[in-house]
């Protein structure tokens, strides 16, 4: 019996002990601030297709484009690259075929907008950095 009470206010003094407010806390006048959002990267996603060789035929037809743009054409996220940055994830049921990572919106829609007329169903895809998409 004894055991229970002691048992009893120690878990009642627990209970009544007020959080410790953090320093931060106290500065803000007590408001609790939102974490950041996760990062973003961008991708320009060129093709999704349900075949591997479709996505292969796919990355060598964006890399003939990229070749084939003069250097004073390439997008500014692309100028003084040496080889156009795509690749192919599978994600089921799809391989998707990508340009990228870019760090902003803007980058991805400045090559976006240099590869439309090429490639008309690409379209900007973002992610959360680290993501396997």
């Amino acid at each position: 019996m004894r055991t229970a009470l002691c048992l009893c206010l120690l878990l009642g003094g627990i209970a009544c002990t007020p959080a410790r407010v953090s320093d931060s806390e106290e500065e803000s006048g007590g408001d609790v601030t939102e974490a950041e959002p996760p990062r973003r990267t961008y991708h320009v996603q060129v093709r999704t297709v349900e075949e591997k060789t479709a996505a292969d035929r796919t990355v060598s037809d964006v890399v003939a484009w990229f070749e084939a743009l003069p250097d004073a054409d390439r997008p500014d996220p692309l100028s003084g690259v040496g080889n156009v940055p795509v690749d192919v994830r599978w994600k089921a049921p799809f391989y998707r075929v990508r340009i990228g990572p870019f760090s902003s919106r803007d980058a991805a829609t400045a090559v976006l907008d240099a590869l439309k007329s090429d490639f008309p169903d690409a379209f900007i895809a973002r992610e959360a950095v680290g993501s396997r998409y």
